[in-house]
């Protein structure tokens, strides 16, 4: 099963590489569309991961009691579990909100920075990040949140 998500994975960077740049020119509606329609098909790889038993690690476990209230968990945190409960009372609703947003991140910030190309975009797919925002969840916001900072600075 491991060995289908990384495939599941992989087709999505390259099918992502392929059309996510040609679309840095088009108009706002449609860059948005395409943000909106990448970030799910990556949700989907979390989805499909988590729902075929696949372990992803302690923390997953750590970060349910801190959303039933059992621990307590960093203030930011806090939010976003309360910001989830009106929708969902359900874990892995936080997981995939997770996924969902740090994808929209990425490609968001790939479309507002002049300088970020094909390679850019190939680089940080390939650094695992999206697996990684399946269990880290503090340190996905930390870096949804610095790829905004790249954006309006322009390093």
């Amino acid at each position: 099963m491991f060995l289908k998500c990384i495939l599941l994975y992989m087709t999505f960077v390259l099918i992502s590489i392929m059309v996510i740049p040609k679309l840095k020119h088009k108009d706002k509606l449609t860059k948005f569309i395409v943000i909106v329609l990448f970030s799910l098909l990556f949700t989907f790889i979390n989805i499909f991961c988590t729902k075929k038993s696949i372990n992803m690690g302690s923390d997953r476990y750590n970060y349910m009691l801190s959303f039933l209230g059992i621990k307590s968990t960093s203030v930011g945190l806090s939010y976003i579990f309360l910001f989830i409960k009106l929708f969902s009372n359900n874990i892995n609703t936080v997981f995939y909100f997770t996924t969902f947003l740090a994808c929209f991140a990425i490609f968001w910030s790939f479309y507002k920075n002049n300088d970020a190309d094909k390679n850019t975009l190939l680089f940080i797919l390939l650094t695992d990040i999206i697996f990684f925002s399946f269990t880290g969840l503090k340190q996905i916001y930390f870096l949804a949140n610095i790829y905004y900072i790249f954006y309006l600075f322009q390093f």
